[in-house]
């Protein structure tokens, strides 16, 4: 590699590097106080940044939500499919999924509130960025129904988001219920595997 080349790379994983930090400084923000209640200023000065050296990263609030949620998305993606390469049966496959979403949500606290956010806005509404999360589901619960294990009753395109919404009870408990759910997260994946694999019947 040419000193020219080797200059271009080191720029290049600093800019990426420095994206990263600028992202998990909105990211804190967006978190903690909401989209809308967090400015460019308060992003920028936690990433010891100007202002108008953040608009050189990112054109808007809305640019910077965009590559958060895909940042986001991918090192999920990459997870599960770290997690799920060498599972063999529908149970160890379906009990993987739902750990890893889980224990994303727990190391990632407010995370899927922010991503889902960002699905709201028209700037990005047009973006499929959730599709390679989904597609493991339904990938997993097609295999299954192939193999006898999901009814032949069920489509797996409606199945999949019904299953998919089980995930964030928690934030379904807080503002349908009034309530925040107490469960441990192996209470969680013991629940989940339990409902999807058993129903609630004894």
């Amino acid at each position: 590699m040419t000193t020219s080349n080797q200059d271009k790379s080191l720029r290049e994983k600093r800019a990426e590097k420095r994206k990263e930090e600028i992202l998990e400084a909105a990211f804190g923000f967006f978190a903690s106080k909401g989209y809308d209640q967090t400015s460019m200023e308060e992003i920028a000065e936690a990433a010891l940044l100007t202002r108008a050296g953040l608009y050189k990263h990112f054109s808007d609030k809305a640019s910077l939500l965009g590559d958060l949620r895909k940042w986001k998305v991918q090192a999920l993606r990459q997870r599960l499919e770290h997690s799920l390469k060498d599972k063999k049966s529908f149970e160890e496959k379906l009990h993987c999924y739902i750990a890893q979403i889980l224990i994303f949500q727990t190391e990632n606290q407010g995370a899927f509130r922010v991503l889902f956010t960002a699905s709201n806005l028209s700037e990005l509404r047009e973006e499929r960025a959730f599709e390679p999360i989904g597609d493991f589901l339904r990938q997993i619960l097609g295999e299954a129904q192939k193999l006898g294990k999901v009814s032949k009753d069920l489509k797996i395109d409606e199945l999949a988001p019904l299953v998919a919404s089980i995930f964030f009870k928690n934030d379904l408990a807080q503002n349908l219920l009034g309530y925040k759910s107490e469960t441990t997260l192996e209470r969680d994946i013991w629940l989940l595997e339990r409902l999807l694999l058993k129903g609630i019947q004894p």
